[in-house]
């Protein structure tokens, strides 16, 4: 079974922003929980440096990633992890309402068919590089190309193009008006990608280890298969750093024991908890459970390139 949890992109920078620790979040009717006082954790540094107490969030999941590239995410739980790494042009607040993020302002045409977006000056790639029109055509012609594997590319089944306008101004061109549109420029796969780590990366690279990718306040650490993903801080992310210095994603497929590795201080916070212990969980003095709306939905796809859905 899949585990579906889709957190607002706020509610990620709130837990990561202010050092929260000791969580346990759910699909459906969202649950997490955690300690109201965290344990400390600590990562120890050379021995002839002076040690410096980091700030750990240990998030157990159930499951693990089968691809780390924003473009490629299906399953909910891992685009919350790739989040953290990029930022979308918009994103949508807890009452569905667009909020632009890596762009300023848009425009659209009175036919539906251009839409005209300013991009956000000043933002830099954890690479270094300058986010800007051309990043951002870049990044949607790569969603575009049939030969990248993009699930959700009916997000923007009716793009035909990119155009730049000026540096930090691009026009998207539709064939037909999609209303949707701009939501799915709130998507994780809408995630602007560096176009230089890309280069660097190829697609193997931005599946299994993509490194300084994004614009986000995490970057990617380390994927150890099976068992961990590991995120640090963006120093100079461009709404100021996180206040958690490192997020590690323990992969934990027993929802019992990823209970009992929270009680016992193993992990902060935990999804989907064991549905017949939440009322337990709930009294407990040092452990916070909330239920949180989940975005999640099920869907099925025919694939008509295969007999005998090939019929028309």
């Amino acid at each position: 079974m899949s585990e579906e949890v889709k957190l607002d992109r706020r509610e990620w920078l709130k837990l990561v922003g202010v050092g929260v620790a000791g969580l346990v979040i759910g699909g459906g009717v969202g649950y997490y929980a955690g300690y109201s006082t965290a344990p400390k954790a600590v990562v120890k540094t050379p021995i002839e440096a002076s040690p410096v107490p980091k700030k750990v969030l240990r998030v157990g999941i159930g499951i693990d990633a089968d691809t780390l590239d924003p473009v490629s995410q299906h399953t909910t739980m891992i685009a919350n992890i790739v989040d953290l790494m990029i930022d979308p042009l918009f994103y949508q607040d807890e009452n569905g309402d667009l909020i632009p993020w890596l762009a300023e302002s848009y425009e659209i045409s009175s036919d539906g068919l251009r839409y005209k977006v300013k991009i956000r000056e000043g933002v830099c790639f954890q690479d270094g590089t300058k986010l800007n029109a051309d990043a951002v055509k870049f990044h949607f012609d790569r969603i575009l190309n049939p030969k990248t594997r993009v699930p959700l590319r009916n997000y923007f089944g009716t793009l035909k193009e990119v155009h730049v306008i000026d540096d930090y101004t691009v026009e998207f061109i539709l064939s037909a008006p999609f209303a949707p549109f701009l939501r799915g420029l709130s998507s994780t796969m809408a995630g602007i990608v560096s176009p230089k780590a890309y280069k660097e990366l190829g697609d193997k690279g931005m599946a299994n280890n993509p490194y300084n990718i994004g614009t986000g306040p995490f970057k990617f650490k380390e994927w150890v298969k099976g068992d961990r993903i590991v995120l640090v801080k963006n120093d100079k992310y461009w709404l100021g750093p996180p206040k958690v210095d490192q997020i590690i994603f323990k992969i934990v497929p027993e929802p019992h024991t990823r209970e009992a590795m929270l009680l016992s201080g193993d992990l902060d916070m935990i999804v989907l908890p064991p549905p017949p212990d939440i009322s337990k969980l709930r009294k407990r003095s040092n452990v916070v459970v909330k239920a949180v709306e989940s975005t999640r939905y099920m869907f099925m796809y025919i694939n008509c390139q295969k007999k005998p859905f090939t019929d028309k």
